[in-house]
């Protein structure tokens, strides 16, 4: 089925995240790639999804805790304790190629121990208690570039409206490195995205965005972070861009790789020193440290 009215759609994310509306549309995902990256890079990564264990992970633990109905019948044990020889990974092409997402003991595991942390955390136990959607997908049309597809699919939505909520995977779930991770990973453009896609197709504007953290190492340690407002501010900032880049592409049928402006012909970039650099070199000169050692008047002479 292709989408062919805005709206609130149930299915699975393997359809969502597949080309499903009768035009192109724009995800978050994709719009964090054209801000941060360019046109060529989103375009290949559009055509050649990356697999990766850690993004599997992270889908088997969201099935877990928000569609456990569905975990079973998505998840393809593998019982091997890793993938070092040729039948385990026989194994584990063969369930990815079946469209199932592979598990050791281990990350079954892992995944067990992430879903039973977050129900036992306080903050993440109210968010994930009952008077919630989760996983609905969205759909919308751009009402400032072409009216192209955008689209979204939060994790957890209240029917109280009073805010979204997302839940991602870490290596650390220390608020500061998460601060990190929302830059690194552009985690504030996601929030922006989703609460524009759910006030263009829902009527209402979320008033918050948390994200739901959990470590993916034990002892499976959780943190709630809630998106400030100035960093939302850039993250509607970038995914304008990122809209009107790929309204633009589309446009053209030209998806270019780094160029100094885009709709202008390829160019060499002028590039210098980063800041952080000027700024170092400045504090050592202003020291003293780039004088040359002093020398004697017969060294001089010789």
């Amino acid at each position: 089925m292709k989408i062919s009215a805005p709206g609130v759609y149930s299915m699975p994310s393997t359809q969502y995240h597949s080309d499903c509306c009768d035009g192109p549309s724009l995800s978050s995902t994709g719009a964090r790639i054209l801000a941060q990256q360019c046109p060529a890079a989103y375009k290949w990564q559009k055509d050649n999804p990356p697999i990766k264990e850690e993004f599997e992970i992270g889908n088997a633990t969201h099935l877990l805790v928000l569609e456990p109905h569905l975990f079973e019948q998505s998840v393809w044990r593998i019982p091997k304790d890793d993938y070092r020889t040729k039948e385990a990974q026989q194994m584990r092409d063969e369930a990815r190629a079946a469209g199932f997402i592979p598990l050791l003991p281990r990350q079954q595991e892992q995944i067990d121990g992430m879903r039973s942390s977050l129900l036992n955390d306080p903050i993440a136990q109210f968010a994930l208690s009952g008077g919630f959607e989760v996983e609905r997908s969205m759909f919308a049309r751009d009402p400032e570039f072409d009216g192209t597809w955008v689209k979204c699919r939060p994790d957890v939505m209240p029917k109280s409206r009073r805010y979204l909520a997302d839940l991602k995977t870490t290596a650390n779930a220390d608020p500061d490195a998460f601060s990190r991770a929302i830059f690194d990973y552009g985690y504030h453009q996601q929030a922006a995205w989703y609460r524009w896609v759910v006030e263009l197709t829902l009527g209402y504007r979320a008033k918050d965005f948390y994200f739901l953290v959990v470590c993916k190492q034990a002892p499976y340690l959780v943190t709630t972070v809630r998106i400030d407002d100035e960093a939302i501010g850039w993250g509607e900032i970038l995914n304008r861009r990122a809209r009107g880049v790929f309204a633009w592409c589309l446009r053209h049928n030209e998806w270019p790789s780094y160029r100094p402006v885009l709709h202008e012909q390829p160019a060499a970039f002028d590039v210098g020193l980063p800041a952080w650099a000027l700024r170092e070199y400045q504090r050592r000169h202003e020291e003293g440290e780039f004088e040359p050692p002093p020398m004697e008047p017969e060294e001089m002479a010789a």
